[in-house]
């Protein structure tokens, strides 16, 4: 039997001829085409390697509709975001003017519920407005908005702006606030990124129709108080004045008497006490004062030490506080005295004296070192003599006595005091 072959062989060749057509047309294209010209005729721009419909659906500066940031839903090209905190941004079961509100629940304290997006422009509006409705757990709520960086730009407190000066639990509140509130003492701001509401404490709250608007709204700024925080310890407040003369003696109820701000200073060997550096709290010195000495103006203080490898040991006078005194401080067995007066923490060097000649024999051993304060005159002595002396004028009337260690190295051996005794002065200036 013969097979007639005929109009296979046709159609074959026709859909060859046609395929070999197509490829040249698009080979042709391709080598006249260059990457972009699609887009180009789309008004897309082309980079190499970069998504070209990324830059025109995420950046660039955009109108809000309006001025809204939120009216119902999250505006296109704008993300949301919270922080202990969660946020449901078409909340249909409050709402203060239709269809949907923001639901956030804040679960701790500072919580925040917030957008951010491109910049928007905001030269043409004055103030911010929004709804809120807070339960009667949140307490305040904070508001802040974000410059073209996604920076705040500062915060304000809702309540400050409510008409009664608090929010109403339960109850939808418009609120408004000045842009120039955010930034007081710099400009305006002309690009918003976005908005975000914080909580006082935790509980939850609506939030409805933020806008930027141009409506003229003064009201004076909020500002954070200022947090006080815990009061430094008084070491005079449960003291027991003291009387001059004045001796300590190493036992358990004189050391009661003194307050350490920090380093060591406590029982050493052989039932001694020993002042310097403390290497288990890092501290490269040390700082004791005589808690029963406030109102002592004239006096003189004689001190002997076994000196340790604590390169400095002061005298401390006049003392109010540690920010407060006048000190002698002796270093190196008493070879360089310096005279330092320390005002409101600031420390100003006053005088030195020369090198002066120390015992070659056992030179650490008993060493005689003291101060003496007399009107705004403090004398520094080695031995009972005078080695170096200045007037402080501004030096305050009163105070107690103290020492003071110094060392770089916290393990520095501490220096062991042998004798310490505060006499009443001649009263002279």
């Amino acid at each position: 039997m013969i097979v007639d072959r005929f109009w296979r062989i046709v159609w074959c060749a026709f859909f060859a001829v046609a395929l070999a057509g197509i490829a040249s047309a698009l080979s042709l294209f391709y080598v006249r085409t260059q990457p972009g010209d699609l887009l180009a005729a789309l008004g897309v721009s082309y980079q190499s390697g970069r998504d070209p419909f990324a830059s025109s659906l995420l950046s660039g500066a955009v109108s809000l509709n309006s001025g809204y940031f939120y009216q119902d839903a999250l505006p296109l090209r704008y993300d949301s975001w919270t922080w202990h905190a969660s946020a449901n941004w078409r909340a249909t079961d409050e709402y203060a003017a239709g269809p949907a509100s923001i639901k956030a629940a804040f679960d701790a304290a500072g919580g925040s519920v917030g957008m951010q997006g491109p910049a928007a422009d905001a030269a043409p509006y004055s103030a911010i407005s929004l709804y809120v409705r807070p339960d009667a757990a949140v307490g305040d709520l904070y508001l802040d908005i974000y410059d073209a960086q996604g920076n705040s730009i500062g915060r304000q407190s809702l309540s400050w702006y409510a008409a009664s000066g608090a929010l109403a639990p339960g109850e939808w509140q418009q609120i408004t606030v000045p842009l120039a509130n955010f930034s007081v003492g710099s400009t305006t701001p002309q690009e918003l990124t976005g908005f975000s509401v914080s909580a006082e404490n935790p509980g939850s709250a609506y939030i409805d129709e933020v806008r930027l608007v141009s409506s003229d709204a003064p009201h004076s700024p909020w500002y954070p108080p200022v947090a006080t925080g815990p009061q430094p310890f008084d070491p005079f407040a449960t003291a027991t004045p003291a009387t001059l003369p004045y001796t300590f003696s190493p036992s358990s109820d004189s050391l009661d008497k003194w307050f350490t701000y920090f380093g060591f200073f406590g029982p050493g060997e052989s039932g001694s006490i020993e002042t310097g550096p403390s290497a288990a709290a890092s501290t490269t010195g040390s700082m004791t004062m005589f808690r029963g000495g406030k109102d002592w103006v004239d006096y003189k203080v004689d001190t002997t030490v076994d000196w340790g490898l604590t390169s400095v040991f002061s005298r401390l006078v006049r003392m109010r506080d540690d920010g407060n005194f006048a000190s002698c401080a002796f270093s190196r067995y008493g070879q360089t005295v310096q005279i330092y007066q320390v005002s409101n923490g600031v420390s100003q060097f006053i005088s030195q004296s020369p090198s002066l000649p120390v015992r070659q024999d056992s030179p650490w051993e008993g060493v005689d070192m003291g101060a003496d304060i007399e009107g705004s005159r403090l004398s520094c002595l080695i031995g009972g003599q005078v080695v170096l002396a200045a007037d402080l004028p501004s030096l305050q009337n009163s105070g107690t006595v103290g020492f003071e260690t110094w060392d770089p190295n916290p393990y520095a051996s501490p220096h062991t005091l042998k004798s310490y005794t505060v006499e009443p002065g001649t009263g002279r200036d």
